[in-house]
């Protein structure tokens, strides 16, 4: 959350010609102290605005370095699902990204595949199915202010982990659509972190790591614009809370080949569901039958 507090202070700084380096050590999310490392994916990301994006006016540098970020820290990058999965490679030899057309060149960040701008603002990344891998960085909070879309769908060897792994998510209070079904994000059960997301429409977290944990009330707690909630192919430790049966205008919800571990789910929560549209659930057992109150 700490990139809030920095940017009353970029506002100021607007239009102002100054040294890269000294303007995003201003909202780095370790103070600037990643740059001390000239291997880590945010000194590659600082190296590219350097050299290509070294004149932009303060937002629009924040934007380009933020996207480079995403590009250094999944591109080729190792981790323990990669270790595991594709022994053929060096650890500094796997494969890329399948289409990364325009990014990290002197192009405008809009022409880069899978962006697209509102003006000259970031409002949705959408690489599903390119082969990322490494860990998804934090810095993609950078574009909170303007990013409506985030969609990593089928990148299956993209990784985090815990509560610093996926914090990131509470930050990005604008987004509509979370879509990261079929990756390896890791977590004890659904975040709590989604709660935050009040503008959320719709949300993937299928066939995750998400797993072998609770679906806590939090993180859908005051999702009212919420129609789509795609939960399936991952095991529960908790029964679906009140919170999804109330949402108001919920019209499809994915609960397919679902495990519920040690608890006995029933079909009661879809008694109130109002506006439900689509219900699958196949594979999925549960206690009792229909609720008479459904008719």
């Amino acid at each position: 959350m700490r990139v809030f507090l920095f940017f009353s202070l970029c506002l100021s700084l607007v239009g102002a010609q100054s040294n890269p380096r000294q303007i995003l050590s201003s909202v780095a999310l370790q103070g600037g102290a990643e740059f001390n490392d000239p291997n880590s994916y945010q000194s590659q990301a600082l190296r590219f605005v350097e050299q290509f994006r070294s004149t932009e006016v303060l937002l629009e540098m924040i934007q380009y370095y933020a996207l480079a970020c995403i590009f250094f820290a999944t591109n080729g990058k190792s981790n323990k699902r990669t270790d595991v999965a594709f022994t053929q490679f060096s650890k500094d030899n796997l494969p890329g990204w399948r289409t990364n057309s325009s990014w990290v060149t002197s192009a405008g960040k809009c022409t880069w595949h899978g962006i697209s701008c509102n003006g000259n603002f970031v409002s949705q990344i959408q690489l599903p199915d390119n082969r990322l891998f490494g860990t998804f960085p934090a810095e993609v909070s950078l574009l909170s202010q303007t990013l409506e879309t985030l969609d990593l769908y089928l990148n299956f060897y993209l990784v985090t982990e815990g509560d610093d792994g996926n914090r990131w998510i509470a930050d990005l209070t604008s987004l509509r659509e979370l879509f990261f079904g079929t990756t390896s994000f890791e977590y004890n059960g659904i975040p709590t972190f989604i709660g935050a997301l009040t503008n959320l429409e719709e949300i993937d977290v299928s066939n995750t790591f998400f797993t072998r944990g609770p679906i806590p009330s939090m993180a859908f707690t005051g999702l009212t614009l919420l129609t789509y909630i795609d939960m399936a192919d991952n095991i529960y430790t908790s029964e679906i809370p009140n919170e999804i049966s109330q949402l108001p205008n919920l019209q499809y919800l994915y609960i397919d080949n679902v495990n519920f571990l040690g608890v006995s789910q029933t079909l009661n929560f879809l008694i109130g569901m109002s506006a439900i549209f689509e219900n699958w659930m196949d594979f999925t057992a549960f206690v009792g039958g229909l609720p008479t109150e459904m008719g």
